[in-house]
């Protein structure tokens, strides 16, 4: 089995979204060679309308592979993006520089994944980039105050930066040396703020790269103000009070922090929404509530 050296190789998941992922893969033909997707449907008929689209681009564009994976269940964000890492950990034939990671609402502007290989390759493959997301935020840089739960834009005393997970390259070698990349304990959001405090804790550089842009949708998948956005925004930050926590005392210092700020957040949302939702998502979240898609 002769090896095959790429670059980069593009992680995404789809969740009943063939359009969105489709139009987020033809942005990266001609960025990368290799492209996984992972179809957390559990809908046999998403993925097979996944499959045909997904034959019919690679009739026309020969120099990307795509791979579809059909894990049969929603595995949630980071267990479907580990999904994809096995599988292209599993295949000896292939050897990858960088791996992509990208939402599939998000659409990669030309030359963006050479731009953010280049700023990895100068830092010898010993950081994480992101690029930033044209006309929002100045920057995909955010920081999180470990004791409120409260993400900011700029620093602040007891906070941390972290990436935007909707797009991020990192060197192919931590995603092997990382047993799990992301924690699968997080169905969605929070898993990013947690590799972001691995990753500050081991000294690995988080860069973005102006230069590099890309569009991005947002919430998709999961709409602002419905029950499941609302419960697994809160879900994350009552995780992260202990997976952020260094001991059993700092971790009761977290979740006391939490135990402010989180019903504050609820009560401004439900006003702003005119809703009760938010409120009744904090309760479910903090009594421990499946609140899982499936």
């Amino acid at each position: 089995m002769k090896m095959q050296n790429f670059n980069v190789c593009a992680i995404l998941i789809n969740y009943r979204k063939a359009d969105l992922t489709m139009r987020c893969i033809e942005s990266l033909i001609g960025q990368v060679q290799f492209i996984c997707v992972v179809d957390n449907s559990a809908c046999d008929a998403e993925f097979n309308l996944m499959k045909k689209h997904i034959q019919s681009l690679q009739s026309v564009y020969e120099d990307v592979a795509i791979k579809l994976l059909y894990p049969a269940m929603n595995l949630g964000f980071g267990a479907g993006v580990q999904y994809g890492l096995d599988y292209i950990h599993s295949r000896r034939d292939l050897c990858f520089k960088a791996i992509l990671l990208i939402n599939n609402d998000a659409v990669a502007h030309n030359g963006m994944v050479n731009l953010m290989l280049q700023k990895l390759q100068m830092h010898h493959y010993k950081a994480v980039v992101a690029p930033r997301l044209k006309d929002e935020f100045p920057s995909s840089v955010f920081w999180y105050h470990r004791i409120s739960g409260i993400m900011l834009k700029r620093p602040f005393p007891g906070a941390f930066p972290y990436l935007t997970g909707a797009c991020i390259m990192l060197p192919a070698e931590l995603t092997r040396k990382k047993e799990t990349l992301f924690d699968p304990e997080f169905f969605m959001y929070g898993e990013d703020i947690e590799f972001a405090w691995y990753l500050h804790r081991a000294g690995i550089p988080m860069i973005q790269v102006p230069a590099a842009e890309f569009d991005h949708q947002g919430s998709a998948s999961a709409p602002h103000g419905e029950f499941f956005y609302e419960y697994h925004v809160t879900r994350m930050h009552i995780l992260l009070a202990r997976k952020l926590a260094k001991n059993r005392m700092e971790a009761a210092i977290l979740l006391l922090g939490r135990a402010f700020a989180l019903p504050l957040r609820a009560l401004r949302r439900a006003f702003r929404q005119k809703s009760l939702v938010p409120v009744y998502a904090l309760m479910a979240a903090w009594a421990g509530k499946p609140g899982r898609r499936l």
